[in-house]
């Protein structure tokens, strides 16, 4: 016995000090963004100014980082999947969403869930292909940038990632903008860092800008983060609106739009539940714009097989407008969720 207690000892040990090395080295590398920092804004083949009284298409998608086709599930909304079975998946994944966006023809494109270099999308550079494959000019910001996620099993591994944001029109500059940090010591060290990507295009003669927002916000955690969140983000929209400027924000909210659940109902015992986007929430001069036509998410707790009686279904994704911009129409862009857990969702807007 005494024996057996010495080899309990050694390997409790071990175990102690192999959690306390990687707890060492990942809060040694990690990411530890400031509150603003500006980043690169590239210019494309076309960046022409952007123009009052003329119809412009944007399109936001979340898209999975290649890795959330039909076929998936996921951990963290109650399935068991941690990434694609192979290289090829994500590449095909990849090249269906491409060519979706592609067939847009937009002006502006907002893509959030981008891999840089990740194990769950095979390292892929995804950032890089969506920005060559559209031509078009880009910024992009980093929300997620971890050397080795150690859950689950097997584990998540390596992920840098973020949102990418593409133009057509010139962007006069970029920055990031921190949110509100959902997760305390030590979840933080391999968790996301939050953040808005904010552009700032100038409009021909004109001192005014359009300033452009693309988002992901919280998704696992309390409805106060979540509100916190907004809160920052609102704040920035008003200032902005203040100025005399156009302020579109668009992306995965993960929060359902007004009027969703009618649509959409999500049983009380689901494995999650987004948060709720108020129109008494938003500020003064300020609306949102989405489409309930055709859901923009789908539940992860099993595979698609086409039956959307068996998922719960949500319209999370979409856009806040200021009050000079008209919004010309709104479409959900049906793909059957064959490349991703999201559709995009497309806006034809007109600065007043």
């Amino acid at each position: 016995m005494r024996g057996l207690f010495r080899v309990l000892g050694t390997l409790l040990v071990i175990i102690v000090i192999v959690v306390a090395a990687l707890l060492a080295w990942l809060w040694i590398a990690e990411y530890r963004p400031a509150n603003e920092e500006t980043v690169t804004a590239t210019a494309g083949l076309n960046h022409d100014f952007a123009r009052t009284g003329e119809i412009y298409h944007i399109v936001t998608m979340n898209i999975g980082y290649g890795g959330l086709d039909r076929t998936q599930d996921f951990f963290m909304d109650g399935g068991k999947g941690v990434k694609p079975g192979s290289q090829a998946e994500v590449e095909e994944n990849l090249a269906g969403m491409l060519g979706a966006l592609h067939n847009e023809k937009a002006d502006l494109v907002l893509l959030q869930e981008v891999d840089v270099s990740a194990s769950r999308s095979y390292a892929i550079d995804e950032t890089e292909l969506f920005t060559r494959g559209l031509s078009m000019g880009r910024a992009f910001a980093y929300n997620f940038k971890v050397p080795f996620i150690p859950f689950p099993i097997p584990p998540i591994g390596k992920v840098e990632s973020g949102l990418l944001s593409l133009s057509n029109l010139k962007v006069e500059s970029a920055m990031r903008v921190s949110l509100p940090n959902a997760h305390s010591w030590p979840i933080s060290l391999a968790n996301l860092k939050r953040c808005l990507l904010v552009e700032r295009l100038p409009i021909d003669e004109s001192d005014q800008s359009l300033v452009l927002i693309n988002l992901h916000l919280e998704a696992y955690t309390s409805g106060e983060m979540r509100q916190k969140q907004l809160d920052q983000l609102f704040s920035l929209m008003k200032e902005e609106r203040k100025k005399g400027n156009y302020v579109i924000a668009g992306g995965d909210f993960n929060a359902q739009f007004p009027g969703a659940e009618d649509w959409y109902p999500i049983p009380d015992d689901h494995a999650w539940i987004p948060g709720e986007l108020l129109q008494s929430d938003l500020p003064e001069g300020f609306s949102f714009a989405y489409d309930l036509s055709a859901p923009t998410c789908r539940s992860l707790d099993k595979a698609y097989l086409g039956d959307r009686d068996a998922h719960v279904m949500y319209v999370i994704d979409g856009f806040i407008v200021s009050d000079n911009i008209k919004v010309n129409g709104v479409e959900t862009i049906d793909l059957n969720f064959l490349y991703s857990d999201h559709q995009p969702v497309a806006m034809d807007f007109t600065l007043e």
